[in-house]
């Protein structure tokens, strides 16, 4: 299982770092009559004044405000496996698609972290701030652009503007001081033996390859640092069964991304923020004991997310109170057929 494409529900491991918010409806008066709807979601129920984000630095390095020229959006509802020809990650993994976007099965929220690049870390509340069907249903997304070679930031910012065109999507960000879970070293100035800077001049794409699932569970675990996965700008994932243990690693990714990453990886119940002090894009590969997995028999030979952090990767995380950036969806509205 790799993070390249959107699972079809976020899983129990990735729901259990998401804390509850507050979900309300809008009464939305119909022609026909007034009744109580749940396609419209509002988080105050008061009108929300329709001012765009600011771009983020990416948004306008990637060009600014633009949009496919062809989209339809269609709910989903067979329980086929959720697919995209476009990784919906906030990592660099994009293979060439001659402008075409398909994706099938995906949640909402899957379509807005990636649409406006948002790490999990910074979605912390948005899993139960969003309406019961953007959590549960699922939607197909085929859309397409004259211009044939866009970059994987600029696919964004075409999905931003369907999200806020068809499902009146309106969202800001907010920065507040919350309890946090700081990433910092163990030892000062020292990394541990599952963590090494990326070499420059490492052969490293970042197209997606397909992994040997069976290859990377039975290497031993520090055979994979710098070379699992195989692209680059994004991190993967896998259950070894014997004994029970999550085996994760990642390429080329700065320490922000990282704590970001991390934050899923390890079910953590608060947000992970860097606070390493660390330079540069790392390659690492961890090993642990998940708290949610296939089995609840676990071996106690297989080192706790924290512990393996520690050991592994020379990393520890502190509880604090600290500033920490979110992410937060105002307004959507479920689309209709096209």
């Amino acid at each position: 299982m790799t993070k390249h494409t959107a699972r079809a529900g976020v899983c129990r491991r990735t729901m259990a770092w998401l804390l509850a918010a507050v979900v309300t409806a809008v009464v939305v008066l119909i022609a026909f009559g007034q009744k109580a709807t749940a396609s419209i979601f509002q988080a105050n129920q008061v009108p929300t004044p329709q001012i765009p984000l600011a771009p983020q630095q990416w948004q306008t390095a990637a060009g600014g405000k633009m949009a496919f020229d062809v989209a339809s959006v269609r709910q989903n509802k067979s329980n086929d496996k959720a697919k995209s020809n476009v990784s919906l990650t906030v990592g660099r993994t994009y293979l060439p698609n001659g402008g075409v976007f398909s994706a099938t099965n995906q949640s909402l929220f899957v379509y807005i972290l990636f649409a406006y690049k948002v790490k999990l870390n910074e979605a912390w509340d948005q899993w139960k701030n969003l309406p019961q069907w953007a959590r549960t249903d699922r939607f197909d997304i085929q859309a397409k652009t004259e211009e044939h070679n866009p970059t994987k930031d600029q696919m964004r910012l075409m999905m931003q503007s369907l999200l806020e065109d068809r499902l009146k999507l309106i969202a800001h960000w907010e920065t507040r001081e919350v309890p946090i879970f700081a990433l910092t070293l163990a030892k000062p100035g020292k990394i541990g033996p599952q963590l090494e800077s990326h070499p420059m001049d490492s052969p490293c794409s970042t197209a997606y390859k397909p992994t040997n699932g069976q290859s990377v569970v039975s290497a031993p675990v520090e055979t994979l640092l710098g070379v699992w996965p195989d692209e680059c700008g994004n991190g993967a994932d896998m259950w070894v069964r014997s004994p029970v243990r999550m085996r994760a690693g990642a390429r080329d990714l700065s320490m922000e991304e990282i704590a970001g990453w991390l934050s899923a990886e390890g079910d953590t119940d608060l947000p992970i923020e860097d606070r390493t002090g660390l330079n540069g894009n790392f390659d690492l590969v961890i090993e642990f004991a998940p708290e949610h997995g296939p089995s609840t028999t676990l071996d106690p030979s297989v080192p706790t997310f924290k512990d393996a952090l520690k050991e592994q990767l020379g990393l520890k995380l502190e509880k604090e109170r600290g500033l920490a950036r979110f992410f937060i969806v105002d307004h959507v509205e479920r689309p209709s057929e096209n």
